[in-house]
């Protein structure tokens, strides 16, 4: 077996290693973002259009809502004779 898979760095305390490898990462994905504005902003429109239908669909339900309610409303005064 190759000894170097075993090998662990037990010099280095465990929280500066995970420190290390979050700030790597975090690097690593401010680059992306610079190099990739334009991912970036296609995430976000596409976020933005899920909210914008999830909107449309809660207007689109007070509206079925309110109509049964008008003419409920007008079935039961003077209108609906």
């Amino acid at each position: 077996m190759n000894q170097d898979a075993f090998d662990f760095d037990l010099e280095t305390p465990k929280h500066t290693r995970v420190w290390a490898s979050l700030k790597n990462g975090f690097n690593n994905s401010v680059d992306y973002v610079k190099d990739n504005p334009g991912d970036i902003i296609l995430f976000a429109v596409g976020v933005m259009m899920l909210d914008i239908d999830n909107t449309l669909e809660q207007i689109e339900e007070h509206e079925e809502i309110q109509s049964a309610f008008d003419v409920w409303q007008y079935n039961n005064t003077n209108g609906g004779v």
